[in-house]
């Protein structure tokens, strides 16, 4: 298989959902399609389901100009590039190639940020036929970013256990492929198969600055990723997790009349919305958009915190609504300001955040999560512009690069905090 002509023939376009069909030329052949529209191939009687998707994040199909350097495939900058999922979509056609046992499924409409925040096809097809995935035990998507990313933990719970994730690592390190373990999953195809199928995990698979235009493709590690993959004794890879046991509410597309009008309703509202902001999720409520429709007074909702962090928060938040008390952790709230208060919610001056800000890319090497850099600008009541024009004061520069954030410039030093206090006094 040549990874190179593979790779730029899918993505000669942009696939926005619901375009996915032009791929069909290009998948290899004998497939089947679910009820859904799911791309799909059994291979040998497996325990082992691989995912990945067929669709591109954006909503425009767009023609793409590639860029070839040395090992590097990316774009003109003007559209992005389509390697999330792409890249992930050659390692299996490689292993379908080499015949490795497995059920291997393409999804529809995996890009959340482009409809409704919920992946499309997999949420579909669990929905349509449960049945059919319990049977497996493990689930393996090739889709995560840059190179040497073993997820372990996704939508706010841990998706795999540390003997399943030691085990594939020492699998994958065999065939010169190093990956470590990650807990910093965010929405997939695959963490919804949380209360169904116990091992769960992303790996990487050589893209880097996903969702951008400056977005680009390693396509010899992707080569190497597939190599190695189809060397794996998957079926031999231990089974510890248990399945989650949330059981969340089917999706709604309306929120029944009146729902917003109570008093309870309106502090649930509120206090979802702030952990929301601060990067908890909900496990009983899938459907953010509308999850006014399923709130209950004095019901028991399970908030957890997406990934890690040394915040001083709880990692978990029990929280109900009852007479207009809000009830979190065993402790009551009369007020959302008190609430806001518990969670350490306040506003800093411009100087104060700006330091809080610069000591976190200080500590991270300079580059801040998606969930960790807008945590702190929610919880100190930060302001983005402000504090891109301020970091520009002392000549750098807050770039966007993938699901995160990064200070650019020549040495990272504490040094500009002076010259901002000049610009400041």
């Amino acid at each position: 298989m040549n990874f190179a002509k593979t790779f730029l023939d899918l993505t000669q376009y942009t696939i926005p959902f619901g375009h996915e069909s032009e791929l069909e030329p290009l998948l290899p052949k004998d497939y089947k399609k679910d009820s859904i529209g799911n791309y799909y191939y059994e291979i040998g009687n497996s325990k082992t389901l691989f995912t990945a998707h067929l669709d591109t994040a954006t909503d425009a199909r767009e023609k793409i100009n590639h860029i070839i350097d040395g090992t590097i495939i990316k774009t003109d900058g003007t559209t992005i590039l389509g390697g999330d999922n792409k890249a992930g979509c050659c390692i299996l056609f490689y292993m379908i190639s080499k015949k490795v046992p497995g059920t291997y499924f393409f999804f529809l409409g995996e890009e959340s940020a482009v409809h409704q925040n919920l992946p499309h096809g997999s949420l579909l097809a669990i929905e349509k036929n449960p049945e059919y995935f319990k049977k497996f035990k493990r689930v393996i998507s090739f889709d995560r970013k840059e190179m040497g990313q073993m997820i372990t933990r996704q939508l706010g719970y841990n998706c795999c256990s540390s003997e399943f994730a030691k085990s594939l690592i020492s699998e994958f390190s065999k065939h010169n492929i190093d990956y470590k373990e990650d807990r910093t999953g965010y929405y997939t195809d695959s963490a919804f198969f949380g209360n169904l199928i116990s091992e769960i995990t992303n790996l990487s698979a050589g893209v880097w600055n996903e969702h951008t235009t400056n977005e680009y493709v390693n396509i010899k590690y992707v080569e190497a990723v597939a190599m190695a993959a189809a060397k794996v004794k998957w079926e031999l890879l231990p089974t510890v997790r248990e399945v989650d046991n949330f059981q969340t509410d089917p999706r709604t597309d309306d929120i029944p009349k009146g729902a917003r009008t109570t008093k309870d309703a309106k502090l649930f509202q509120a206090a979802f919305s702030i952990l929301d902001e601060l990067y908890f999720i909900c496990r009983e409520i899938r459907n953010y958009q509308n999850y006014l429709s399923h709130f209950k007074s004095s019901r028991d909702y399970h908030f957890t915190k997406w990934h890690d962090s040394d915040d001083g928060l709880d990692d978990n938040w029990i929280l109900s609504v009852k007479d207009g008390v809000i009830t979190a952790n065993g402790k009551n709230f009369k007020n959302i300001e008190d609430f806001k208060r518990s969670l350490g919610i306040e506003r800093l001056n411009r100087m104060r955040f700006l330091k809080l800000m610069s000591n976190e890319f200080d500590k991270n090497g300079g580059k801040l999560s998606d969930a960790r850099f807008h945590f702190l600008l929610y919880q100190k009541g930060g302001h983005i512009e402000r504090f891109e024009k301020d970091v520009r004061k002392s000549g750098w520069l807050l770039t966007r690069i993938g699901k995160g954030y990064e200070l650019i410039k020549e040495t990272y030093s504490m040094k500009y905090l002076k010259v901002f206090e000049n610009f400041t006094n």
